[in-house]
């Protein structure tokens, strides 16, 4: 029986697989350094997103580590156009828009876990007593 892998699992391993075929046809002083720290980044993302997925236990603390280093893969992309290394801005372009998809759907996979809003006590309707006051406290309330 095999298990479905959440979708931003998928992404992540397209994501990488994508950069990998990319800083191959990095230019040679861009692929050493540059390259590979693009190519660590985006094999940390799908690395912690699948211990994310097999370790529930850990899931939170996993997640957030994932944010970060879906921010980290992003930094990285857009330091290697800074650079110039990518052969034209279609390329950058391409990658920047499915790293993009990929911190929505680890946002969104965060948030599925702890839903952002009013806590469950706030949620809960406050049950208001049936007898606000006794008859003698609204007298002596009206009295003064």
């Amino acid at each position: 029986m095999t298990v479905a892998l959440p979708p931003a699992l998928k992404l992540a391993k397209s994501l990488l697989v994508a950069i990998e075929l990319v800083v191959a046809d990095y230019p040679r002083k861009h692929r050493h350094l540059s390259g590979n720290s693009l190519r660590m980044a985006a094999r940390a993302v799908v690395s912690t997103g699948n211990k994310a997925w097999m370790q529930p236990g850990r899931r939170a603390m996993l997640l957030q580590q994932l944010v970060d280093e879906v921010d980290d893969l992003k930094a990285e992309l857009q330091l290697c156009q800074d650079l110039r290394a990518y052969k034209s801005f279609a390329q950058f372009e391409a990658l920047a828009r499915v790293a993009e998809q990929l911190g929505s759907q680890v946002g969104g996979w965060k948030r599925h876990l702890y839903p952002s809003g009013q806590s469950d006590a706030a949620k809960r309707q406050q049950q208001r007593p049936e007898t606000l006051s006794t008859p003698a406290a609204s007298r002596y309330e009206a009295n003064q």
